[in-house]
């Protein structure tokens, strides 16, 4: 099968929407590790989801024979850890149209990309290289991640717990219980404007079952730091304020404490994410031992 390649800047994008659209309709992700499902639409201009959240982003189309069949998303940002300032390079919404799957198509996309990466100067520009993998029945695309693919040089480096949230539940829980003083934290999510993150148009969430919109206000995941209980407490009045809005944010499997506090006030999830990374230099993750990442960017 020999496919095209194609890498466009938001700029240049506009030709591959459409298409680009039918097939995520086409694509469903899990919740409650499978228990139900959605899809996402980016909506009419695609692009704002992902160029909100760094200083460049790439669209790389795959084609066949001039046809849209799938594409895969890079955006650059900056992460700060120890008061070091690094490049990451999330690589995000990898999707195919259906009869293109499990036939390899990644793993070729994967080593075209390897093997340009130290001669294309757009390809460059990163320290580490991370992506976020749903998991339905305790399985992701990483169980794709077999013989010559690239992806075994990737690294796990944090399960995410998702949190979805209803109103009701949020009268009765006592937030102040879940901040916590942070150490050791590397912060994936560090270009958030504003405490909550609204994506209503650019990256909508329909439910499979009952095809209905997800109105989910993600939070900014330093509002859990002990410093910023009154920011919180603002965030959480802010979204019980709008109809039929939902709060969502990720705790770290390694964030016990938070954790902890959950169950004991009653909640808990089966609604799980891995995060991955490679990085042929020294890899930042290496300095953390929990990932903090705002739902609004997964």
């Amino acid at each position: 099968m020999k496919l095209q390649y194609n890498i466009v800047s938001e700029n240049n994008l506009s030709a591959y929407i459409s298409e680009l659209r039918l097939i995520e309709k086409d694509i469903t992700y899990p919740l409650e590790d499978g228990l139900d499902s959605f899809f996402i639409d980016h909506g009419e201009d695609y692009s704002p989801f992902f160029t909100q959240q760094g200083f460049k982003t790439r669209f790389l189309i795959i084609l066949d024979n001039d046809k849209v069949v799938g594409g895969v998303v890079g955006v650059w940002k900056r992460i700060i850890v120890k008061q070091k300032e690094y490049n990451a390079l999330y690589a995000s919404d990898l999707k195919l149209k259906k009869e293109y799957r499990n036939k390899g198509v990644v793993k070729n996309l994967l080593w075209y990309l390897f093997i340009r990466w130290p001669f294309k100067k757009d390809f460059k520009g990163w320290d580490f290289i991370y992506f976020c993998a749903m998991q339905r029945l305790g399985r992701g695309v990483d169980a794709t991640f077999t013989g010559g693919h690239l992806g075994r040089l990737t690294k796990h480096q944090s399960l995410l717990n998702i949190y979805i949230l209803k109103s009701q539940e949020l009268k009765q829980l006592n937030f102040k219980k879940l901040c916590y003083e942070p150490k050791d934290e590397i912060n994936l999510s560090p270009n958030l404007k504003n405490d909550i993150m609204w994506n209503e148009g650019k990256k909508n969430i329909v439910t499979t079952k009952e095809k209905s919109l997800l109105k989910l206000g993600h939070i900014n995941p330093e509002l859990f730091y002990l410093e910023n209980i009154d920011r919180l407490n603002i965030a959480i009045n802010t979204i019980l304020e709008k109809k039929g809005a939902q709060l969502c944010f990720a705790v770290d499997n390694r964030n016990k404490f938070v954790i902890n506090q959950l169950e004991k006030q009653g909640i808990d999830t089966q609604t799980k994410c891995k995060v991955f990374s490679f990085s042929p230099f020294l890899n930042p993750f290496n300095y953390s031992d929990i990932v903090s990442l705002s739902t609004g960017e997964i």
